[in-house]
């Protein structure tokens, strides 16, 4: 049965690495931490690798493993990212890895989105089944 949970979340760390700055893009590694509020309660690092180019266009790839309570179940899994974005609008998919979870969130699966609401604030939205 799939179910879907939905917290907030607060980026407690940020740190980018420029690995290449070049004309019409440059290429950063990113390390970020996060903690969740809500449906979702627990913390998360999370590794992305981000090209930025030229007029705000922007790409990136990454890994995060969230560990959280859902549901009064508590455990660790990785969400794989991969997200693109111009002045257009963009596209992004969260998904989770399989086999990844561990504890009483063994054996998770799901899809995520994320939504940054015009005041700042960011929404997790995790649909999943175990």
């Amino acid at each position: 049965m799939i179910t879907q949970v939905v917290s907030l979340f607060v980026i407690d760390r940020w740190d980018e690495e420029v690995l290449e700055e070049h004309e019409g893009a440059h290429i950063v590694r990113t390390s970020v931490g996060k903690t969740f509020s809500g449906e979702i309660t627990g913390t998360s690092d999370g590794w992305m690798t981000m090209a930025r180019a030229q007029e705000g266009s922007m790409a990136y790839v990454g890994f995060e493993r969230i560990d959280a309570t859902i549901d009064g179940r508590t455990g660790t899994f990785v969400v794989m990212h991969n997200a693109v974005g111009n002045s257009e609008g963009g596209d992004a998919t969260w998904t989770v890895l399989a086999d990844s979870g561990t504890g009483e969130l063994r054996g998770i699966k799901g899809t995520a989105q994320i939504v940054r609401d015009e005041d700042g604030m960011h929404t997790f939205s995790l649909e999943y089944d175990l």
